[in-house]
């Protein structure tokens, strides 16, 4: 019951009242989706991988790493280059905040296992890895374009 509490607040607003946060298709689609209804930066290879899984769990997990390859390797990409343009003193702040956010989003991210163990727990704290540096590499995009 507690994984039931925890799974709906990871699901955005935008999530239709009728999707059960135990189908991990439903789950993977309001991950997609921003809480304005906006589609994420997330690629659509990665729904095409988790369609593709028929909800095995080692499938999605698999699909997630890849997708997770991805959008980490664009928020370091995003990272040097809002650290190149930054003046002297952003730098430092900028430096500190990633870190301070690394922190955050893994100990969120951690915190399902820890809390509900099982598969759907490595399900939703791998989505939840994925989607947090996605909208970090949007947001570092968004800063790189500032300068």
């Amino acid at each position: 019951m507690r994984w039931l509490a925890v799974s709906i607040i990871l699901l955005p607003l935008s999530t239709p009242a009728s999707a059960a946060p135990t189908d991990t298709g439903k789950l993977r689609e309001a991950d997609s989706a921003k809480s304005d209804g906006a589609t994420s930066s997330i690629s659509a290879e990665h729904a095409k991988c988790v369609e593709k899984s028929e909800g095995v769990t080692s499938d999605m997990l698999e699909c997630d790493t890849a997708e997770f390859k991805k959008q980490d390797k664009r928020l370091n990409d995003n990272y040097k280059v809002a650290m190149r343009a930054a003046p002297t003193e952003g730098k430092a702040a900028l430096k500190d905040a990633q870190r301070k956010w690394i922190e955050y989003r893994d100990t969120t991210c951690n915190l399902f296992g820890k809390m509900n163990g099982g598969t759907l727990a490595t399900l939703i704290d791998s989505s939840c890895l994925l989607r947090e540096t996605a909208k970090r590499a949007d947001l570092m995009k968004e800063l790189a374009d500032l300068q």
